[in-house]
């Protein structure tokens, strides 16, 4: 919803960024995913979902928004980039 609101509020200006955040900081919260590339690409996915004003995908391994509708959409999406890093990646 904040990428949509600063898209609508900011036309053009706006790239999304998301990576499979920072191992050590996750592993110390509890919150490292068994498969950080699987999390990438279900919330690139759910992202790209949400700012066409479509329901999210069905659920995954670990993005669940499946139905959710992003009440107001830009006209325009934002282009989602993804700051990887690794062979995988």
């Amino acid at each position: 919803m904040e990428l949509a609101t600063l898209t609508r509020s900011l036309p053009g200006r706006v790239i999304a960024g998301i990576d499979h955040g920072m191992p050590n900081w996750t592993r110390q919260a509890d919150a490292r995913p068994a498969s950080p590339l699987t999390l990438s690409r279900e919330d690139t996915i759910a992202v790209h979902t949400l700012l066409r004003g479509e329901p999210g995908p069905a659920p995954g391994r670990y993005v669940t928004v499946e139905g959710v509708v992003i009440g107001e959409t830009p006209a325009a999406p934002p282009p989602v980039v993804l700051g990887m890093r690794g062979l995988k990646s």
